[in-house]
């Protein structure tokens, strides 16, 4: 329970500090200056996101030669990377021109820095040192702000975005390397064969974050190839209010659960344990806060960004919904990296890639802005039968008793959508504010109702105290 509050202390400093950039940047800038920007560094961030899942759930699942895989990774990753910087900086040079040099430089060299930081990342999460994993974060996060707000007020607003994002990610690297001098001792060595075997060990885990990725970096790139810069500013915006819930809860319980599996993964009743009690805390959270950016999403928009982003609310809205469904599937990953099975989903989770793609490029003429959410609501169709087996499989247990676990929690997130939603038609609420305490008091007399029911276990939801 301890590690847990150390993982949202991270959580919340981080995605405070990135909400209050980003909402000024987005300002100064318009749809347009703001998708651009966000272009250049979406690039990078793609690369480097599937980077770091190839580097890192090997190295989680690593029980043999523990010493040379990690040194092995390191310099194997840092080289690769190092030469796709170089490859993509001349790309993006040739596409932007000269005039952005220094922004695509920044944003390149990202990608070796993030890569040699996932090493140190995984080592702490597998030592579950969340306290560790918080203050790196946190440094980084802040002084990345800082730069980036300091850049932007003296008036290169395009420069801040990308800015902040190399500081903070090398700022979190040296904390990590000062802190933990021993992770590569002189006994270890690289070696190329098992640089290969990692290599192959991590694409299936590879590919499965494409899935995510493909409609966050890899989509705000298509949009602006095919649709334009002011699209990709709204899908840039929207993403980022709507990874508010899944960076500050999803992946806050996602690295932290990662290492309570990790321990009990011998143990099949144990682990079903741990995971009910995670997935039932992670969803009385996650579920309502998606719900209800779907009830406030237009208020919300007009109260701090204006009239020139009010087409970004409607994108909000189905992307939060859509993050909605995926949040019952949130530990599916890392079970799958524990009992290194992440192949199964392989395919589904590329079909789901090119689909959202092929929709920007084949509807967007038809669909406009909602050529992407076609595809997104479409590969729903195939990944969520294939994803419901593969986390029964996983935990040897039945679909019907995981479903058991939540219901209350999706009962009570009704409630409270229908309570928001007539307070804005039925009694014209319109300010965001009392419209999220309304939503937030009903959901939780709602909860409270469903626990001394029992309709949410309440003896699963306990279990978190032990945990």
């Amino acid at each position: 329970m301890k590690g847990l509050l150390w993982v949202f202390f991270e959580k919340i400093g981080v995605t405070v500090l990135s909400l209050i950039a980003t909402f000024w940047y987005a300002n100064l800038l318009g749809p347009v200056g703001f998708g651009l920007a966000i272009i250049i560094l979406s690039t990078s961030l793609f690369i480097s996101t599937i980077i770091e899942n190839l580097q890192q759930y090997p190295l989680i699942a690593a029980t043999e030669n523990v010493d040379d895989t990690f040194k092995t990774s390191a310099i194997g990753w840092l080289l690769v990377s190092t030469l796709i910087a170089i490859i993509l900086f001349m790309v993006l040079l040739v596409i932007y021109g000269s005039d952005w040099w220094l922004l695509i430089l920044l944003s390149v060299v990202y990608i070796p820095i993030s890569s040699i930081s996932r090493v140190y990342i995984a080592d702490l999460i597998i030592k579950q040192k969340y306290k560790q994993l918080a203050f790196r974060a946190c440094w980084g996060k802040a002084a990345g702000v800082a730069a980036g707000l300091f850049v932007a007020y003296l008036g290169y607003v395009e420069l801040a975005i990308i800015l902040q994002s190399f500081v903070a990610v090398f700022i979190a690297l040296i904390v990590m390397a000062l802190s933990n001098k021993s992770l590569f001792n002189s006994n270890s060595r690289f070696s190329l064969s098992l640089f290969i075997t990692l290599c192959h060990e991590g694409i299936p885990s590879g590919f499965a974050v494409i899935e995510q990725n493909a409609k966050s970096h890899g989509l705000i790139i298509f949009l602006g190839a095919f649709i334009g810069p002011y699209v990709s500013g709204l899908y840039a915006l929207a993403i980022k209010v709507v990874d508010i819930p899944r960076t500050l809860i999803g992946l806050g319980f996602t690295t932290w659960a990662t290492g309570k599996f990790h321990q009990v993964r011998a143990q099949q009743t144990r682990l079903v344990s741990v995971f009910n009690t995670a997935l039932l805390c992670c969803c009385s959270i996650l579920v309502p806060s998606y719900i209800g950016l779907v009830a406030v999403a237009e208020p919300l928009i007009n109260e701090f960004f204006g009239d020139d982003w009010l087409e970004a609310s409607e994108i909000i809205a189905w992307l939060a919904f859509y993050q909605c469904i995926f949040s019952f599937y949130l530990y599916l990953p890392p079970l799958q990296v524990l009992f290194k099975t992440t192949y199964r989903t392989l395919l589904v989770n590329v079909l789901s890639t090119v689909i959202v793609l092929l929709s920007v490029v084949l509807f967007s003429d038809s669909f406009g802005k909602y050529a992407p959410l076609v595809g997104m609501y479409t590969s729903l169709l195939f990944i969520l039968p294939k994803y419901s087996v593969e986390i029964v499989k996983a935990l040897n247990t039945n679909f019907v008793s995981i479903i058991k676990v939540i219901y209350g929690i999706l009962l009570s997130a009704v409630v409270m959508y229908g309570v928001v939603y007539i307070s804005i038609d039925s009694f014209a609420v319109s300010n965001v504010y009392m419209l999220i305490a309304i939503g937030v008091i009903s959901y939780i007399i709602v909860f409270i109702l469903f626990n001394l029911a029992n309709i949410i276990d309440r003896k699963i939801l306990a279990n978190i105290k032990t945990l």
